[in-house]
């Protein structure tokens, strides 16, 4: 059996769904659902997730709070890997080992993070398919302010496991 870790449309479908995503985010992320974040898209190669600039994520500073920023940037990648993963759950265990950060500009007004990396997650995922042992990814992902100027880049590293078979 030839293990493929293409996106699964029922993932990408119901993610795509502002309900069922704002339900996800409630159940899941609580933070992420109260800061307001949403999905803009995401396909089999990249996602794109916004965070608003409002009374909700505002630091004293007056700008986003960088936890807010955060909980999006991971999300973009975070949601990519689980759109790729989702039909060998079961099969993965998928986690975040790493995270690192570079905050280049105030961020002051809504802030979109894109993760581009399908492809990359795709293989590594299969490999973990085929080969039980684990496997890391270091996924970027750049958000820009409605100007288009970088406000923030960040890369979570994701550890892929494959899970024990019960015999």
């Amino acid at each position: 059996m030839t293990a493929t870790a293409a996106p699964s449309a029922a993932f990408l479908r119901l993610m795509r769904s502002r309900w069922a995503f704002g339900a996800y985010l409630r159940r899941k992320v609580p933070m992420a659902a109260f800061a307001r974040i949403r999905l803009e898209s995401i396909d089999a190669d990249r996602c794109r997730v916004t965070v608003p600039y409002s009374r909700r994520t505002t630091n004293p500073f007056r700008s986003t709070y960088f936890g807010a920023l955060t909980a999006a940037a991971e999300l973009s990648t975070g949601i990519l890997a689980m759109a790729h993963l989702y039909d060998h759950r079961e099969q993965v265990a998928m986690l975040m080992v790493n995270c690192r950060a570079d905050f280049d500009k105030k961020a002051t007004d809504l802030t979109v993070f894109e993760c581009d990396q399908g492809a990359l997650v795709a293989a590594v995922i299969a490999q973990t398919l085929q080969q039980p042992e684990p496997r890391t990814i270091t996924m970027q992902t750049v958000g820009k302010n409605q100007a288009g100027d970088i406000v923030a880049r960040l890369e979570f590293t994701w550890s892929f496991k494959a899970r024990s078979r019960a015999a």
